[in-house]
Protein backbone atom coordinates (compact mmCIF):
# COMPACT_ATOMS: atom_id res chain seq x y z
CA UNK A 1 0.00 0.00 0.00
CA UNK A 2 1.54 3.60 -1.24
CA UNK A 3 1.86 5.64 1.77
CA UNK A 4 -0.81 9.31 2.13
CA UNK A 5 1.51 11.26 4.46
CA UNK A 6 0.59 14.69 3.87
CA UNK A 7 1.02 18.00 5.46
CA UNK A 8 -2.81 18.30 7.32
CA UNK A 9 -1.59 14.50 8.61
CA UNK A 10 1.51 16.25 10.63
CA UNK A 11 0.15 19.13 11.47
CA UNK A 12 -2.70 17.17 13.19
CA UNK A 13 0.44 14.83 15.22
CA UNK A 14 2.07 17.89 16.29
CA UNK A 15 1.84 18.04 19.93
CA UNK A 16 1.60 22.03 19.69
CA UNK A 17 0.18 24.35 17.09
CA UNK A 18 3.21 26.13 16.35
CA UNK A 19 6.02 26.11 13.94
CA UNK A 20 8.11 24.08 16.65
CA UNK A 21 5.17 21.92 17.44
CA UNK A 22 5.35 21.20 13.51
CA UNK A 23 8.74 20.51 13.42
CA UNK A 24 8.41 18.14 16.35
CA UNK A 25 6.13 16.54 14.10
CA UNK A 26 7.67 15.90 11.32
CA UNK A 27 11.17 14.59 13.36
CA UNK A 28 9.18 12.34 15.04
CA UNK A 29 7.84 11.04 11.50
CA UNK A 30 10.85 10.73 9.95
CA UNK A 31 12.26 9.09 12.80
CA UNK A 32 9.38 6.19 12.57
CA UNK A 33 10.47 5.98 8.91
CA UNK A 34 14.15 5.19 9.20
CA UNK A 35 13.38 3.20 12.81
CA UNK A 36 11.13 0.83 10.31
CA UNK A 37 14.10 0.69 7.69
CA UNK A 38 16.66 -0.41 10.20
CA UNK A 39 14.50 -2.92 11.09
CA UNK A 40 14.04 -4.35 8.01
CA UNK A 41 17.44 -4.62 7.01
CA UNK A 42 18.15 -6.18 10.11
CA UNK A 43 20.73 -2.97 11.10
CA UNK A 44 18.53 -3.05 14.14
CA UNK A 45 19.04 -6.29 15.55
CA UNK A 46 22.41 -4.86 17.41
CA UNK A 47 20.44 -1.70 19.09
CA UNK A 48 18.38 -1.33 21.75
CA UNK A 49 16.16 2.10 21.86
CA UNK A 50 15.60 4.06 25.01
CA UNK A 51 15.23 7.15 26.31
CA UNK A 52 12.06 9.15 25.49
CA UNK A 53 11.67 8.20 21.98
CA UNK A 54 11.49 4.39 23.19
CA UNK A 55 9.22 5.51 25.57
CA UNK A 56 7.01 7.35 23.11
CA UNK A 57 6.63 4.91 20.75
CA UNK A 58 6.12 1.74 22.77
CA UNK A 59 4.86 2.64 25.81
CA UNK A 60 2.87 5.93 25.94
CA UNK A 61 1.98 6.61 22.03
CA UNK A 62 0.62 10.09 21.65
CA UNK A 63 0.05 10.19 25.61
CA UNK A 64 3.55 10.45 25.99
CA UNK A 65 5.57 13.55 25.37
CA UNK A 66 7.40 14.05 21.71
CA UNK A 67 11.28 12.98 21.94
CA UNK A 68 13.69 14.53 19.51
CA UNK A 69 16.66 12.98 20.36
CA UNK A 70 17.56 8.88 19.11
CA UNK A 71 19.25 6.93 22.16
CA UNK A 72 20.36 3.80 21.05
CA UNK A 73 22.40 1.11 23.29
CA UNK A 74 24.12 -2.09 21.75
CA UNK A 75 22.19 -5.52 22.18
CA UNK A 76 24.86 -7.98 23.03
CA UNK A 77 27.97 -7.62 25.08
CA UNK A 78 30.06 -8.49 22.51
CA UNK A 79 29.75 -5.22 19.81
CA UNK A 80 31.84 -2.79 20.09
CA UNK A 81 30.42 0.58 19.91
CA UNK A 82 32.12 2.03 17.32
CA UNK A 83 31.86 -0.76 14.75
CA UNK A 84 28.04 -0.47 15.14
CA UNK A 85 28.20 2.81 14.93
CA UNK A 86 30.18 2.81 11.78
CA UNK A 87 27.55 0.02 10.46
CA UNK A 88 24.87 2.41 11.21
CA UNK A 89 25.87 5.92 10.12
CA UNK A 90 26.79 4.16 6.86
CA UNK A 91 22.91 2.91 6.24
CA UNK A 92 21.40 6.36 7.45
CA UNK A 93 23.60 8.25 5.41
CA UNK A 94 22.58 6.22 2.28
CA UNK A 95 18.92 6.28 2.93
CA UNK A 96 15.41 8.21 1.62
CA UNK A 97 12.10 7.73 1.04
CA UNK A 98 9.52 8.99 -0.79
CA UNK A 99 9.25 11.92 2.16
CA UNK A 100 12.34 12.31 3.95
CA UNK A 101 16.33 12.25 2.85
CA UNK A 102 18.43 11.32 6.11
CA UNK A 103 22.51 12.25 6.73
CA UNK A 104 24.29 12.42 9.72
CA UNK A 105 27.01 14.97 10.40
CA UNK A 106 28.89 15.71 13.83
CA UNK A 107 28.47 18.90 15.53
CA UNK A 108 30.74 19.78 18.20
CA UNK A 109 31.72 16.31 18.81
CA UNK A 110 27.70 15.36 19.06
CA UNK A 111 26.25 12.81 15.80
CA UNK A 112 23.36 14.68 14.27
CA UNK A 113 20.81 13.31 11.95
CA UNK A 114 19.85 15.74 9.27
CA UNK A 115 16.27 15.65 7.56
CA UNK A 116 15.46 16.79 4.27
CA UNK A 117 12.17 17.46 3.61
CA UNK A 118 9.79 18.91 1.55
CA UNK A 119 6.97 19.25 4.45
CA UNK A 120 9.51 22.18 5.68
CA UNK A 121 10.47 24.56 3.08
CA UNK A 122 13.14 26.92 4.88
CA UNK A 123 15.87 24.78 6.84
CA UNK A 124 17.06 21.34 7.53
CA UNK A 125 15.23 19.81 10.60
CA UNK A 126 17.74 17.68 12.45
CA UNK A 127 17.82 15.61 15.70
CA UNK A 128 20.83 13.91 17.90
CA UNK A 129 21.67 10.28 18.40
CA UNK A 130 23.55 8.35 20.52
CA UNK A 131 24.81 5.08 20.59
CA UNK A 132 25.67 3.75 24.45
CA UNK A 133 27.35 0.40 25.53
CA UNK A 134 25.58 -2.27 25.90
CA UNK A 135 21.97 -2.41 28.21
CA UNK A 136 22.17 -4.45 31.50
CA UNK A 137 18.66 -6.05 31.55
CA UNK A 138 17.51 -8.07 28.29
CA UNK A 139 15.78 -5.75 25.98
CA UNK A 140 12.51 -6.28 25.04
CA UNK A 141 11.27 -7.10 21.24
CA UNK A 142 8.02 -4.86 21.12
CA UNK A 143 5.44 -3.39 18.85
CA UNK A 144 4.89 -0.09 18.20
CA UNK A 145 1.84 1.62 20.28
CA UNK A 146 -0.72 2.25 17.51
CA UNK A 147 -1.61 6.43 16.69
CA UNK A 148 -3.48 7.54 13.90
CA UNK A 149 -0.65 8.90 11.88
CA UNK A 150 0.73 5.13 11.53
CA UNK A 151 -2.17 4.44 9.08
CA UNK A 152 -0.73 6.73 6.66
CA UNK A 153 2.34 5.27 6.28
CA UNK A 154 1.29 2.55 3.66
CA UNK A 155 3.48 -0.20 5.78
CA UNK A 156 3.43 -1.92 8.65
CA UNK A 157 5.69 -0.99 11.45
CA UNK A 158 8.27 -3.80 12.86
CA UNK A 159 8.91 -4.98 16.12
CA UNK A 160 12.11 -2.78 17.92
CA UNK A 161 13.81 -3.81 20.51
CA UNK A 162 13.53 -1.53 23.61
CA UNK A 163 15.09 -1.52 26.49
CA UNK A 164 13.79 -2.93 29.59
CA UNK A 165 11.31 -0.18 31.30
CA UNK A 166 13.06 -0.30 34.96
CA UNK A 167 16.53 0.49 33.60
CA UNK A 168 15.06 2.96 31.44
CA UNK A 169 13.50 5.01 34.38
CA UNK A 170 17.20 4.16 36.61
CA UNK A 171 18.85 5.81 33.62
CA UNK A 172 16.47 8.81 33.89
CA UNK A 173 16.72 9.20 37.02
CA UNK A 174 20.75 8.93 36.92
CA UNK A 175 20.28 11.73 34.75
CA UNK A 176 18.49 14.10 37.12
CA UNK A 177 21.14 13.05 39.97
CA UNK A 178 23.34 15.16 37.25
CA UNK A 179 20.74 17.55 35.99
CA UNK A 180 17.16 18.23 36.53
CA UNK A 181 15.44 18.28 33.58
CA UNK A 182 12.13 18.43 32.71
CA UNK A 183 11.52 16.03 30.16
CA UNK A 184 12.92 13.22 32.15
CA UNK A 185 10.86 14.20 35.62
CA UNK A 186 7.89 14.38 33.20
CA UNK A 187 8.42 10.85 31.91
CA UNK A 188 9.00 9.36 35.19
CA UNK A 189 6.09 11.00 36.53
CA UNK A 190 3.54 9.64 33.51
CA UNK A 191 5.29 6.11 34.07
CA UNK A 192 3.77 6.41 38.18
CA UNK A 193 0.73 7.55 36.92
CA UNK A 194 -0.03 5.38 34.08
CA UNK A 195 -0.99 1.95 34.90
CA UNK A 196 0.16 -0.48 33.97
CA UNK A 197 3.42 0.73 34.15
CA UNK A 198 2.80 2.27 37.60
CA UNK A 199 2.91 -0.72 39.07
CA UNK A 200 6.78 -0.85 38.62
CA UNK A 201 8.61 -2.57 41.50
CA UNK A 202 10.15 -0.07 43.52
CA UNK A 203 13.30 -1.92 45.09
CA UNK A 204 14.09 -2.76 41.90
CA UNK A 205 14.34 0.50 40.43
CA UNK A 206 16.01 1.88 43.23
CA UNK A 207 18.61 -0.65 44.03
CA UNK A 208 19.46 -0.33 39.67
CA UNK A 209 19.61 3.73 39.69
CA UNK A 210 22.14 3.45 42.75
CA UNK A 211 24.16 0.89 40.01
CA UNK A 212 23.98 3.43 37.22
CA UNK A 213 24.97 6.56 39.57
CA UNK A 214 27.79 4.68 40.44
CA UNK A 215 28.67 3.80 37.33
CA UNK A 216 28.08 6.89 36.06
CA UNK A 217 30.63 8.48 38.76
CA UNK A 218 33.50 5.50 38.60
CA UNK A 219 32.94 3.60 35.19
CA UNK A 220 33.03 0.43 34.12
CA UNK A 221 35.00 -1.69 31.59
CA UNK A 222 35.12 -4.72 29.98
CA UNK A 223 37.37 -6.43 27.09
CA UNK A 224 34.96 -4.27 24.59
CA UNK A 225 33.32 -1.58 25.66
CA UNK A 226 32.92 0.68 29.09
CA UNK A 227 29.77 2.41 31.16
CA UNK A 228 29.95 5.29 32.81
CA UNK A 229 31.94 8.40 33.91
CA UNK A 230 29.03 10.74 32.72
CA UNK A 231 30.20 14.66 32.57
CA UNK A 232 28.87 16.01 36.10
CA UNK A 233 28.47 12.49 37.46
CA UNK A 234 28.32 12.70 41.86
CA UNK A 235 27.56 10.63 44.59
CA UNK A 236 24.13 9.33 45.07
CA UNK A 237 21.94 12.70 46.26
CA UNK A 238 19.47 11.35 49.09
CA UNK A 239 18.57 14.79 49.33
CA UNK A 240 17.05 14.94 45.81
CA UNK A 241 14.24 12.74 46.49
CA UNK A 242 13.80 13.22 50.44
CA UNK A 243 12.79 17.07 49.46
CA UNK A 244 10.88 18.31 47.23
CA UNK A 245 12.49 20.11 44.15
CA UNK A 246 12.92 23.71 43.86
CA UNK A 247 10.55 24.48 40.72
CA UNK A 248 13.50 27.15 39.33
CA UNK A 249 16.01 24.39 39.74
CA UNK A 250 14.47 22.65 37.15
CA UNK A 251 15.67 23.12 33.31
CA UNK A 252 12.28 23.04 31.39
CA UNK A 253 14.13 22.77 27.83
CA UNK A 254 11.09 23.49 25.79
CA UNK A 255 9.25 20.44 26.87
CA UNK A 256 6.07 22.90 26.66
CA UNK A 257 6.68 22.18 22.66
CA UNK A 258 6.55 18.80 22.77
CA UNK A 259 3.77 17.77 25.24
CA UNK A 260 -0.15 18.83 25.19
CA UNK A 261 -1.37 20.04 27.32
CA UNK A 262 2.05 21.85 28.57
CA UNK A 263 2.98 20.29 32.11
CA UNK A 264 3.05 23.21 34.99
CA UNK A 265 7.14 22.98 36.31
CA UNK A 266 5.59 23.45 39.74
CA UNK A 267 3.42 20.54 39.47
CA UNK A 268 5.81 18.26 38.28
CA UNK A 269 8.22 19.00 40.87
CA UNK A 270 5.59 18.14 43.73
CA UNK A 271 4.69 14.63 41.74
CA UNK A 272 8.08 13.61 41.21
CA UNK A 273 7.92 13.86 45.29
CA UNK A 274 4.99 12.54 45.54
CA UNK A 275 5.47 9.07 43.86
CA UNK A 276 9.14 8.62 43.64
CA UNK A 277 10.21 9.33 47.56
CA UNK A 278 10.92 5.97 47.90
CA UNK A 279 14.41 6.94 46.04
CA UNK A 280 16.00 7.92 49.58
CA UNK A 281 14.84 4.58 51.53
CA UNK A 282 17.96 2.87 50.58
CA UNK A 283 18.93 -0.60 51.69
CA UNK A 284 21.56 -0.75 54.24
CA UNK A 285 23.73 -2.38 50.86
CA UNK A 286 22.88 0.27 48.99
CA UNK A 287 24.14 2.88 51.60
CA UNK A 288 27.59 1.18 51.36
CA UNK A 289 27.89 1.65 47.54
CA UNK A 290 27.43 5.28 47.98
CA UNK A 291 29.17 5.42 51.42
CA UNK A 292 32.50 3.29 50.13
CA UNK A 293 32.05 5.16 46.99
CA UNK A 294 35.26 3.43 43.97
CA UNK A 295 35.98 1.09 46.79
CA UNK A 296 32.28 -0.69 46.28
CA UNK A 297 33.40 -1.31 42.96
CA UNK A 298 33.06 -5.32 43.64
CA UNK A 299 30.09 -4.96 45.26
CA UNK A 300 28.53 -3.05 42.23
CA UNK A 301 29.70 -5.75 40.05
CA UNK A 302 28.01 -8.46 41.69
CA UNK A 303 24.89 -6.58 42.06
CA UNK A 304 24.75 -5.54 38.33
CA UNK A 305 24.96 -9.30 37.82
CA UNK A 306 22.53 -10.52 39.51
CA UNK A 307 19.98 -8.63 38.21
CA UNK A 308 16.67 -10.51 36.70
CA UNK A 309 17.06 -10.83 33.23
CA UNK A 310 20.88 -9.95 32.82
CA UNK A 311 21.93 -9.02 29.73
CA UNK A 312 25.69 -8.96 30.04
CA UNK A 313 27.83 -12.56 30.44
CA UNK A 314 29.87 -13.47 33.62
CA UNK A 315 33.13 -11.94 31.92
CA UNK A 316 35.76 -9.87 33.26
CA UNK A 317 34.37 -6.55 34.03
CA UNK A 318 36.47 -4.14 35.67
Amino acid sequence: MKSKLTKGHLFRHAPAKSSAGFEAAVIDVAQDFMLAHLAQIGVSDNLVIKGGTGLRKFYAGNAGRFSTDLDFALSKHSLQVEQIQEQLLKVINSYKNDYFAYKVTERRGRLVIEYETDFIDTFVLSTKIDIAPTVWVKPQLMNWINIPIHQTYGFELPKIQVINLWENMAEKIARLNRRLLARDIYDLVWIAKTSPYSAFNKDSVRNISVLKVWTDQFGLSSDVQSWGNAFHADNYNISRWSNMLNPKEIDDEQIGLLTTPPPQIAELARDLYQYYGFLANLTAEENNIIKNKSLARKTVIDRILALHNINLKRVDIW
